[in-house]
C-alpha cells in the first residue's frame, strides 16, 4: 500500500528541494525557485495537518524554507515550535504505549 502523505517522505523530499543551488554570479535558476516554493507549501501543509503538527523535523525543515524565503519572524516561530516539541517529547511515543482494555 502506498501512502502519498507519509510525513518522513514529504520531509525528505523537501530537504532535497531546499538544497542550495551552486553559488555563482548568475541569477538563481527558475527550477530551484519553483522547487523552493513547492517545498514551502508542502511543509506548511504538513505542519498544519493532523499527521505532522507534532513532528519536530517538519517544523525544522519549515523554518529552513521560511529562512530562504526571508521570512525571519515565522522562521523563528517555527524554530521555537521545534524546541517546544522536543521539550515535550516523552521516552516513548503515545502510539507505542500498551493498551489497557
Amino acid at each position: 500500500m502506498i501512502d502519498v502523505d507519509y510525513p518522513p517522505a514529504i520531509i525528505g523530499l523537501c530537504e532535497i528541494l531546499l538544497e542550495l543551488p551552486p553559488t555563482s554570479q548568475a541569477p538563481l535558476p527558475q527550477t530551484w525557485i519553483i522547487g523552493k516554493n513547492r517545498a514551502l507549501a508542502l511543509l506548511q501543509s504538513l505542519a498544519s495537518s493532523p499527521r505532522g503538527w507534532n513532528l519536530p523535523e517538519a517544523w525544522l525543515a519549515l523554518s529552513r524554507a521560511l529562512e530562504l524565503e526571508k521570512d525571519v519572524t515565522n522562521a523563528k516561530n517555527a524554530l521555537w515550535k521545534v524546541i517546544e516539541l522536543e521539550d515535550a517529547k516523552g521516552v516513548r511515543p503515545f502510539t507505542k504505549l500498551p493498551r489497557i482494555l
